[in-house]
């Protein structure tokens, strides 16, 4: 039953002065709810009242209907769990209108239909619960438990939210969750509203996408919304169409930002499962909203009689036992650290603290990836079969190596692909940890392996325990019909499946450690210590199988699980991509994101990644050679002191024509190795001064005049992406080119 507002309360702007001003308890500007337009219209009375406090932070809460807010006790700013103006609303339309009042938004489909859905239906707890009077607060140690009952679906959904220095931790206790018998979840937006900023205020939501990028408040940007799963999209799906130029997700990190505070909200449990959305303000929309989306089950269809009554029946991923938490830290930032710069600065120390990260070991160098080996189709009387073509044998590869490092002082960081098994994509799992005889045989790789040993450098082995094409099916992920997931290549141009290349088969979760233990001991007999484990930090998957049912909820501690046992047996260790939770454990992390996905919503691409893990993890760009603006690409890897990164192979590029292998083209390690003597004789100075180094400040000097900062401001790298010379603190900086400026005790 709604009531009417019951008493009009003053909405009050908090000031802080640069974050540093601490208020006196009694002088603390308590929350208050801004009263409607019209006195006769009905709004929930919101009280207040004090549940939890601790000497950062003060959380109330009305014990009704679950609101909460959460105030930093040295800037007296408060962060609203919903806006507390929608009174005077009058912009939101549909259904954000209601979604912005809600703690939670859930998807889900009713039992009986589940075999002929297509889609999910949605409620919100505003709506659901807080209407119908079924929600139910009470307080624990440090805050609330808020039980929402939905009475519409007949689901209850309880959540804890308690402070801990200057975070708030709100987690669904999954265990808990009663689904009843009419519908089953697929997903729980949790406090989609929580800090939201209205039209009438500036401020910028910081989004992970690829590098990172910002979302200004009220862009103006209609009718899109950014949602997109972290760590990518679960490989046991096939989309119908390839996606082709989006960036993923690597950091389970976000935040809003507004004037001189900042909430930094990181997924803490259940990552592997979490989606991050987020909303601009725009004509039909007067809030801006950063949150995180735990993604419980998720609907998959087969299309059957595709030709004849064509027709779609529908299954639900199961949720098992073990998922027992969702949880997300929400972290206050104020003052010189409520900009990303300041974000980047707190996930870094959450990710030293929480999860172990520390200084990388890695040497600062000009990183290679080699392509070993290739199988190819050929024919002989008629009968086809496979055979192994050499692009880059270990003697070849030699060459390629000491032809840089004679007229370079940098070392080099090899990554060798293809060099066991059947070469760049595995027939079956690997077993062992053999070189190809192909390509020279152990004593090649031995020898080429001696070669950077004695010149500071490392060669990295690359093995791919996830992906293989022929072998047993029982080892491989299954669908929720219990069928193998079968990736195929398309012709980029019509998405056509390629018919004539066998399609790749993803192992099974429960089966990475045992294949990963192989290797390990293998690579131990063949003294190999430095691996690359490129799959395993790159993608993420489920398992529908009727016998070894697996929840990407649990990829990441699978993965991590491996990389612990091969960094305590010493290996040294580098990924692809580059996902949070490979992070602690490895020295290099290659292809690591440099773009966002320049989606329209997004206004500003920083490399927030790199300004994450700088001086922690050697980053690496995306390789120089092969992309679209090469410069740009540079002029990238400078900005976030990345280490530049060459691909290429011995043979020529001819060699990958009309293969499976063919976006190899140009890749042929003439056509770019002077050039990459070049860049890295300019580079290597600076980059080996900041390689321990963490990033202090980046900002936008000037309109795509870019300045990073390393120790307080005593070197400062200033990139210019323009067509036109600028003038920095007196240095000139030349059109798309950059500059190193160094200043004696700290800069200016």
């Amino acid at each position: 039953m709604k009531k009417i507002l019951s008493f009009i309360l003053v909405f009050s702007i908090i000031l802080s002065v640069a974050g540093i001003v601490c208020f006196a308890e009694d002088t603390l500007q308590k929350p208050s709810v801004v009263a409607p337009i019209e006195e006769d219209e009905s709004f929930y009375p919101v009280e207040y009242v004090e549940v939890a406090s601790n000497s950062e932070s003060i959380l109330y809460a009305d014990m009704k209907y679950g609101f909460f807010a959460l105030q930093n006790r040295e800037t007296g700013h408060i962060w609203y769990s919903t806006p507390n103006d929608v009174a005077t609303d009058t912009t939101t339309k549909g259904a954000d209108k209601w979604n912005l009042r809600s703690h939670l938004t859930v998807n889900y489909i009713y039992e009986e239909d589940i075999l002929s859905a297509v889609a999910v239906s949605s409620t919100n707890s505003q709506q659901g619960c807080v209407e119908n009077g079924s929600v139910n607060v009470k307080t624990i140690a440090d805050g609330i438990r808020v039980e929402y009952n939905f009475g519409d679906i007949g689901v209850m959904i309880p959540v804890e939210y308690v402070i801990k220095g200057a975070s708030l931790i709100a987690k669904i206790d999954v265990a808990k969750i009663d689904e009843g018998k009419k519908a089953l979840i697929t997903d729980i937006n949790l406090l989609p509203a929580f800090g939201a900023g209205n039209s009438s205020t500036d401020g910028q939501l910081f989004v992970p996408d690829g590098c990172g990028a910002l979302i200004d408040f009220n862009n103006g940007v209609v009718n899109q919304t950014y949602e997109k799963k972290i760590y990518g999209d679960d490989l046991i799906v096939i989309p119908e169409l390839d996606r082709t130029v989006d960036e993923e997700i690597r950091l389970p990190v976000f935040a809003t930002m507004v004037e001189n505070n900042a909430l930094m909200g990181v997924v803490t449990a259940g990552d592997g499962s979490a989606s991050i959305k987020a909303l601009n303000g725009h004509e039909t929309r007067a809030y801006n909203a950063i949150s995180s989306v735990f993604n419980v089950r998720s609907l998959e269809n087969l299309v059957m009689f595709e030709t004849k009554g064509r027709r779609v029946i529908g299954r639900l991923t199961s949720l098992p036992k073990e998922v027992d938490t969702y949880e997300v830290r929400y972290t206050m930032l104020s003052g010189d650290k409520a900009d990303y710069v300041g974000v980047a600065e707190c996930y870094r120390n959450y990710l030293i603290e929480e999860k172990g990260l520390k200084k990388s070991t890695a040497k600062p160098s000009l990183s290679l990836e080699l392509y070993g080996a290739i199988d190819v189709k050929a024919a002989f009387l008629g009968f086809e079969y496979s055979k192994i073509k050499a692009l880059t044998t270990f003697s070849q590869a030699e060459k390629i190596v000491k032809s840089i490092t004679e007229k370079t002082d940098a070392p080099v960081a090899v990554r060798y692909l293809g060099f066991s098994n059947y070469g760049l994509l595995n027939k079956k799992t690997p077993t062992n940890a053999n070189a190809m005889s192909s390509l020279g045989g152990n004593k090649g790789f031995k020898s080429l392996q001696k070669l950077l040993d004695e010149q500071d450098s490392v060669l990295y082995a690359d093995f791919d325990i996830v992906r293989y094409r022929k072998g047993s099916k029982n080892k491989a992920v299954k669908d929720v019909f219990n069928q193998p997931v079968e990736h195929t290549e398309r012709l980029r141009s019509v998405y056509a499946t390629k018919l004539d290349l066998d399609p790749v088969m993803l192992l099974a979760p429960d089966k990475l450690y045992g294949a990963a233990n192989k290797i390990l001991k293998a690579a131990d007999k063949k003294d190999i210590s430095a691996i690359s484990l490129s799959t395993l930090g790159n993608m993420i998957y489920s398992n529908s199988s009727e016998k070894a049912r697996f929840h990407r909820y649990s990829f990441p501690s699978e993965a991590e699980k491996i990389f612990a046992a091969y960094k305590k047996a010493g290996i040294n260790l580098s990924v692809e991509g580059g996902n949070a939770y490979a992070l602690p454990y490895v020295s290099r992390v290659y292809n690591s994101p440099t773009v966002s996905s320049g989606y329209n919503i997004f206004n500003k691409e920083i490399p927030f990644y790199q300004i994450v893990l700088h001086g922690y993890v050697a980053l690496t760009t995306t390789p120089m050679a092969q992309s679209i603006e090469s410069n740009t690409n540079l002029l990238q890897t400078v900005e976030s002191g990345s280490e530049f990164l060459y691909g290429g192979m011995y043979r020529e590029s001819s060699e990958v024509t009309n293969t499976r292998y063919d976006h190899l083209y140009a890749t042929e390690y003439t056509l770019w190795i002077d050039k990459a003597i070049e860049n890295i004789n300019r580079y290597y100075p600076t980059l080996k001064a900041i390689a321990d180094s963490v990033i202090t400040d980046h900002y936008e000097y000037l309109p795509d005049v870019m300045v990073t900062e390393y120790g307080e401001g005593s070197t400062k790298i200033v990139v210019n992406y323009t067509n036109e010379d600028v003038v920095f603190d007196g240095q000139t900086v030349k059109a798309q080119d950059y500059e190193v400026l160094e200043y004696v005790g700290g800069g200016n």
